[in-house]
């Protein structure tokens, strides 16, 4: 046999595979056939949501985001049962809608780990439960332009989402509640004690509309209102990392830690609150143990913004009593006028 023709059979050859790829490949139909729901439900009867984060070949899959739907709303159960923000679920359940498909881009297994869909190897992977007990599971892979391809996870079949990003889908459970530990309007609030361990009590009591501190003013002085809105407010209004569950121990601190309380009137009513601050938590930097009256959970978090609570001091509060530059000057002229009364017989202007 000659080269030539050895070379024919091998270019015939080759030309049959690229048809096969093609064939198998080649977005067939994405704008033929009827749509496909691939998630067929209403956010409404939906009951569970297990999201896990991006897998590689090789790699172990970090605990996954559940979210659950119970009597009072969604909960992340992931997360000690933490309630869930509505208005942060409405764009996951606007995602899930949007997994509508046409016709697939590859029903061959081989496929599944190029295009980022195989069931060890995905971007993202959501399983939904509905209240009937139907569980449908779907692999979200790599994404081509402004699409993404997604699998059903019991199906061979490929799709493809056009406007659609499975790494844009959190699947952290921060990002599924309010991180507000503490909010207040300070204009609302009446007084504010900050108790710390050996320590006396630094009080801010408000005379009217304005702040004192009556066991730490120096003589002399007033205290700055600007300066002291800006500590109260810090002290005040704080932000957590995560929920911590809702078993409080000894170990985490609070009977011997920081305890911050509050009163404010609203609409003619009185309200108090209070929080603690405990000790730092082991194997976590920086962070330390917080728990509010208004809350059963515990909270983890940053100390660096609890400074003001836990250590700041008030001496850059006070500040000289302004002086009245008017008073002063109608002083001066009374003064002047009863001179020039009394006089010494001399003209005005007189040497």
């Amino acid at each position: 046999m000659t080269t030539s023709l050895i070379n024919k059979i091998l270019a015939g050859t080759l030309g049959v595979q690229v048809l096969l790829a093609a064939v198998v490949w080649w977005p067939r139909g994405e704008s033929l056939g009827e749509t496909q729901d691939l998630i067929p439900v209403d956010a409404a009867q939906l009951k569970r949501i297990t999201i896990d984060g991006a897998l590689r070949r090789g790699e172990v899959q970090d605990e996954p985001l559940i979210l659950e739907r119970g009597s009072e709303g969604w909960t992340i159960a992931s997360s000690f049962g933490y309630p869930a923000d509505p208005d942060k679920l409405e764009p996951l359940f606007e995602d899930l809608d949007a997994l509508v498909v046409r016709s697939p881009v590859s029903t061959q297994a081989y496929s599944h780990s190029a295009m980022g869909v195989a069931d060890d190897e995905y971007a993202r992977k959501i399983v939904v439960e509905t209240e009937s007990g139907e569980t449908i599971g779907v692999y979200l892979g790599s994404a081509q332009g402004k699409a993404s391809h997604v699998r059903l996870v019991d199906g061979d079949e490929v799709y493809r989402v056009r406007g659609f990003s499975a790494l844009a889908l959190p699947d952290q459970a921060a990002r599924y509640f309010d991180r507000d530990f503490q909010k207040i309007d300070l204009d609302t609030v009446t007084a504010v004690t900050i108790s710390r361990p050996g320590q006396d009590p630094i009080v801010f009591a408000k005379l009217g509309d304005a702040w004192t501190l009556p066991n730490h003013t120096p003589p002399g002085m007033v205290v700055d209102q600007g300066r002291a809105k800006a500590f109260l407010q810090t002290t005040l209004n704080l932000r957590m990392l995560e929920p911590h569950g809702k078993q409080v121990t000894p170990e985490m601190g609070f009977d011997d830690g920081v305890v911050v309380t509050w009163s404010a009137s609203e609409e003619g009513s009185t309200l108090e609150g209070e929080y603690r601050v405990g000790r730092s938590i082991p194997d976590e930097s920086g962070r330390v143990y917080l728990k509010s009256d208004q809350s059963p959970f515990v909270f983890e978090a940053l100390e660096g913004q609890l400074q003001h609570a836990l250590e700041r001091g008030v001496d850059d509060l006070f500040t000289p009593p302004p002086v009245d530059i008017d008073d002063d000057e109608g002083d001066d002229e009374a003064g002047d006028e009863a001179g020039d009364e009394a006089g010494d017989g001399t003209e005005p202007g007189a040497p």
